[in-house]
């Protein structure tokens, strides 16, 4: 059959040179016999138009398509992989059970684990107000905690101490490059005096002992330790993995210093 150029459209995705309809993705399939000969190809992807029951399948990475007919094993091959990401999703989507406001649960390293995988989140600073839908989004100013691997995030409603369910817009998905490591030298504690610390637009904050890239830690509650309370986790605080430094708020005032553990 004839040898075409396939086109994309403004979906991205490629257009039947016949009907122009948007073709639809399969992806390479096991060896077969057609016509009494062995179709090597056919571990090649496909690009299906089922109102011409036509597929194009690149020729030798030319960017150019050869042209075939339709085979019933391949509406059923695309048929089977459409009804698996269907299944995927609505897997993905049921999995979520809990309530769409929540409490959240402080794990060993004083941040928050996400509730539908249970992996730790990351705290980011609110941004700037935007629109959604038409309306504005005030509360975006708000600070928030993230799951990547969910694609949703939690944001504290009205200081009540429970958390609104959201989930990501597309473009916030990605999640950001990882903290870059230090490039400073480890300074001595006895060079560390009361300072202001403040975490950056990704949850962050630099280390004023080593340069790293250390996390914010909640406040805790009061622990019993040998039958006394020990308070020394309720004040918010920074802990640096790299140089396992820690820095603790000094009182009710916005200066930190480096502390014992």
């Amino acid at each position: 059959m004839a040898v075409s150029k396939l086109e994309k459209g403004n979906d991205g995705r490629f257009s039947c040179p016949e009907c122009s309809q948007a073709l639809e993705y399969l992806s390479g399939g096991q060896v077969r016999v057609v016509d009494g000969k062995v179709d090597y190809d056919n571990v090649k992807p496909k690009y299906i138009c089922r109102k011409c029951g036509k597929y194009y399948r690149e020729l030798l990475n030319t960017g150019y398509y050869d042209v075939f007919f339709l085979m019933p094993e391949d509406l059923a091959a695309l048929d089977k992989e459409q009804a698996a990401e269907e299944a995927k999703e609505k897997a993905k989507k049921k999995s979520f059970t809990g309530s769409p406001v929540t409490a959240l649960m402080t794990n060993a390293q004083g941040g928050y684990d996400c509730p539908e995988c249970g992996k730790g989140m990351v705290h980011s600073e609110g941004g700037a107000v935007r629109v959604i839908n038409g309306k504005v989004d005030y509360e975006n100013v708000k600070p928030r905690y993230i799951c990547y691997d969910c694609g949703i995030f939690y944001r504290e409603l009205l200081r009540s101490g429970l958390y609104e369910r959201f989930e990501l817009p597309e473009d916030e998905k990605t999640p950001p490059p990882p903290p870059p490591k230090p490039k400073h030298r480890i300074k001595s504690t006895g060079e560390l005096a009361p300072m202001q610390l403040k975490r950056n637009a990704n949850g962050y904050c630099e280390c004023p002992r080593c340069g790293a890239a250390m996390r914010f830690l909640e406040p805790r509650a009061v622990k019993i330790v040998d039958g006394r309370a020990d308070m020394s986790d309720t004040v918010a605080r920074f802990k640096c993995d790299e140089c396992d430094s820690l820095y603790r708020r000094i009182a009710t005032t916005n200066y930190f210093q480096w502390s014992e553990k």
